[in-house]
């Protein structure tokens, strides 16, 4: 069976036809400037907890890794990157402040997993993922957009990718996870609740299986969504478009 990752059921649950050309076409995604701060950041903060020592990474270091792989696909212009530039300096120069006030390495940071469930291969990433007092883990997950600023517990509670990401994490390490928390790195605020529940991740399962299911039996037509339209328009038949056929998958 393919496998899957929550992007990908991300994806088909917002259209079938999205997962379509993204995933069986391999149909390149549209970049923002949003996408490509968030991956630059991103990738910052890994390479600054994989930095060996006790002591964390001097904040000037931190900022030129930064800049030496910053993403620039999506903007529109210099100004645009010179602005992006200065807010990702301004967000990482706040997590460093509050990171080195107390200095502790994550038990893992990029931490790739596979779990199965139900037959259905899962893939993902985890940003990172710390030792608590007790000795349990909490799975982490940073986010940068703007629109994500106001994440309530709630919003983290909801959350399908963090009860995906404790079903990897705590079968890649054989220990409990028990706490699930999203890190707002332009607010330097961490929004945390307790790991799910066997219920919840019952449901969990069930929502992968179906997704696995309906991909397998071809149910891949467009859906409506605030997407609408996208970057694939121009081949949806929601706009007049027509659908190439699939391409070799062998």
């Amino acid at each position: 069976m393919r496998p899957l990752s929550y992007s990908q059921i991300r994806s088909f649950r917002t259209c079938p036809l999205r997962y379509r050309f993204v995933y069986l076409h391999r149909m390149p995604e549209r970049q923002t400037p949003e996408s490509s701060l968030g991956r630059s950041l991103h990738k910052a903060v890994e390479i600054f907890f994989r930095a060996g020592g006790a002591r964390p990474m001097p904040l000037p270091i931190l900022l030129q890794e930064f800049e030496g792989n910053f993403e620039t696909d999506g903007f529109d212009g210099p100004q645009a990157l010179r602005a992006a530039r200065t807010e990702g300096r301004a967000i990482l120069e706040r997590f460093w402040n509050h990171e080195t006030q107390n200095f502790r390495r994550p038990v893992a940071v990029e931490r790739r997993f596979r779990v199965d469930v139900g037959g259905v291969p899962v893939n993902g990433v985890v940003d990172r993922i710390d030792r608590l007092p007790d000795g349990s883990l909490e799975v982490v997950d940073y986010k940068t957009g703007v629109r994500q600023s106001g994440t309530t517990e709630d919003d983290v509670a909801d959350n399908l990718q963090l009860a995906i990401y404790q079903l990897g994490v705590a079968g890649a390490y054989r220990e409990p996870v028990s706490r699930l928390s999203i890190h707002l790195l332009r607010d330097d605020r961490r929004v945390s609740v307790p790991a799910r529940d066997a219920a919840v991740l019952d449901a969990v399962r069930e929502t992968i299986r179906e997704v696995a299911r309906r991909i397998g039996e071809g149910e891949l037509d467009p859906t409506e969504s605030p997407l609408c339209p996208c970057e694939f328009s121009t081949s949806c038949p929601l706009f007049g478009g027509t659908v190439p056929p699939l391409p070799d998958q062998g």
